[in-house]
């Protein structure tokens, strides 16, 4: 492991051979003094300045970004996000290359690249003027809507691995065109490293708006710029080092893996197998009536959904007497105590993993009291479960990092998507959205034989106002019947809640 002081590096590096020598790049960090003292990214604030308001330099990873590369995944190059839009009007190629470039000078994180320098992984944000913005017109005049959509699924398919993390922007468009009045599919890509699913919404909502001002031979207007990355994660470190997560610091320190349980396994003797090119998800839908009546039933307890839904299903899994570690992703853009610090409407992949340690639920356990003890240890938990993953990130002595380590990976990761969506379309728009929905889920995320941490990742939202569940899984460690059994439960959970509660009111 690499001592502190040792992970921002000089114009002075060493060679070795490396196999990850091809994404370094000496010669854009300042040479600056070491010590031996602290976190490395406090002796070197003179790497980032301000530029016509645009950020440069080098800056810290972010708790979701650090934890990416711990896992040492195979090609890392290769974790792509983005979304398909349909436009019922055809896009002007070079007005839209202006306007992402506009949004790039405007989003400091959107100009991160990566380097692996002596053994760590560093982000540093390049000068606009050394961004390169890859925007490819294809040319679909004539072409029927089924060979239209084999061509924007051959064309993304065979070239969404070429983003390479040493070279700004990690972001790559196709403008594919139909003939006149059928208008554009924008296929957009970037590496996860860049933004998370809320900064998503941000940033498609200006870009849009954007395009359309320069349409209109407008300048175009941004909101006010908010917090900096940099600003964000230099933050997060001053907290992480101050008495304010020495709770979580004991916590942590003095917790013991043998007090916790693991999810049971179908395929108990697979258990290494948990791997990427395994996973398959089944998802189950609350219909519209139903899930109204949940949404109003929470309202009355006063829990939120993240909350119930996590407890549907920690219910289904263990006893009241068990516990096990899970994690519940948050947007984390209210977990900086400095009033000075605003990431509202920054774009960056701020989300952050929440550590609890919670019980499931014995036979003959009242619903409702069981769904408000685990709903009151969520909301009373030290900086809303944060704490282990700033820890592991920020703390000043190697020893705490790796301890807090340990304990990052959980056998569950919750992620609430809200009315989220991967793929738009303007009215007028007539391209099968089913089928690009089926191109987006080709979409690679993570190399087949990259090992998964969690067993199970479970993700709920809404789509056309009805509530859905997901559990991705491993087809190497649990079979289909088992999987659609825990949905089943869940579901049948939340549906025991709300006859609950209405039982509860007629007796009122």
């Amino acid at each position: 492991m690499v001592e502190a002081d040792d992970m921002i590096e000089t114009d002075d590096m060493i060679e070795t051979d490396d196999p990850k020598r091809d994404l370094q790049d000496e010669t854009l960090i300042t040479k600056t003094a070491r010590s031996n003292e602290g976190h490395p990214l406090d002796k070197h604030k003179t790497d980032c300045y301000q530029t016509k308001n645009s950020l440069t330099g080098a800056v810290r990873l972010t708790p979701a970004q650090q934890l990416f590369f711990w896992n040492d995944y195979d090609s890392p190059h290769l974790c792509n996000i983005g979304f398909i839009q349909q436009t019922k009007d055809k896009i002007d190629a070079d007005l839209f290359r202006r306007a992402l470039f506009e949004l790039l000078v405007h989003h400091d994180a959107l100009r991160a690249k990566f380097l692996y320098l002596n053994d760590h992984w560093q982000q540093v944000i390049v000068a606009p003027e050394e961004l390169h913005i890859d925007v490819i017109v294809v040319d679909c005049d004539g072409a029927s809507n089924e060979s239209f959509l084999d061509t924007i699924e051959e064309t993304t398919l065979a070239t969404q691995d070429t983003l390479q993390l040493n070279q700004a922007a990690l972001i790559k468009v196709w403008l594919f065109n139909r003939e006149k009045g059928k208008g554009t599919v924008i296929r957009f890509l970037s590496h996860h490293l860049l933004y998370d699913g809320f900064s998503d919404m941000i940033f498609r909502d200006e870009l849009m708006k954007t395009y359309l001002s320069l349409i209109q031979k407008k300048s175009p207007e941004f909101p006010d710029k908010t917090s900096s990355l940099k600003e964000w994660v230099d933050d997060l470190a001053s907290q992480t080092n101050s008495p304010k997560l020495d709770s979580d610091l004991k916590y942590w320190s003095s917790l013991s893996k043998a007090q916790l349980v693991n999810i049971k396994l179908d395929y108990p003797k697979n258990v290494t197998q948990n791997t990427q090119g395994s996973m398959e998800n089944i998802v189950l839908l609350l219909p519209k009536q139903d899930t109204r009546k949940l949404l109003s039933s929470l309202r009355k307890l006063n829990v939120s959904l993240i909350n119930a839904v996590v407890h549907a299903l920690m219910a289904t899994l263990l006893n009241g007497d068990e516990q096990m570690r899970v994690n519940i992703i948050g947007s984390a853009r209210d977990i900086s105590t400095n009033k000075g610090i605003d990431v509202s409407r920054t774009v960056g992949w701020l989300a952050t993993a929440r550590a609890f340690v919670l019980s499931g639920m014995n036979p003959d356990e009242d619903y409702i009291a069981s769904l408000k003890s685990l709903d009151n240890k969520i909301s009373s938990t030290p900086n809303e479960g944060y704490g282990l993953s700033m820890l592991s990130t920020y703390h000043n002595l190697q020893s705490v990092r790796e301890t807090m380590l340990k304990h990052l990976p959980a056998q569950i990761d919750f992620n609430f998507r809200g009315k989220y969506s991967s793929i738009t379309s303007d009215n007028g728009a007539d391209i099968d959205k089913d089928r690009l929905q089926a191109i987006f889920q080709k979409q690679i995320f993570l190399k087949a034989n990259n090992t998964r941490s969690a067993i199970f990742y479970c993700e709920f939202g809404f789509i056309s106002n009805e509530l859905y569940f997901k559990i991705e899984y491993s087809k190497n460690l649990h079979s289909e019947q088992s999987i659609k059994n825990i949905c089943d439960a869940v579901m049948g959970n939340l549906k025991t809640l709300i006859s609950l509660v209405t039982v509860e009111e007629g007796v009122a």
